[in-house]
């Protein structure tokens, strides 16, 4: 099931469940959501008694990279190794130095 699938399903489920009458109905909600979504019960309920699902968030964003530039790149990996290749906190002394 990909993940949009199983996004989709969950907000299916989780205004079945709130609509729910029964003790015996939510019962059988939750055994059908455990199997199809593969949770276990404790994770179906605290899911489903949460507040409604909103719109899907986007994927995270990567990060650009800080030091661009092929050569600023080259002379930062010259004081990397001269330093011994020490760590990210060293190196920054070394770098003020």
């Amino acid at each position: 099931m990909s993940p949009q699938a199983r996004w989709e399903y969950m907000k299916t489920i989780h205004e079945r469940y709130a609509q729910a009458e029964g003790k015996r109905e939510k019962g059988a909600i939750l055994d059908e959501f455990c199997k199809t979504y593969r949770c276990h019960r404790k994770h179906a309920l605290r899911t489903l008694n949460r507040p409604a699902p909103g719109p899907r968030r986007a994927a995270c964003q990567t990060r650009q990279s800080t030091y661009s530039g092929k050569r600023l790149l080259s002379v930062l990996e010259a004081v990397w190794k001269a330093s011994g290749y020490s760590c990210g906190r060293r190196l920054k002394v070394t770098l003020l130095e």
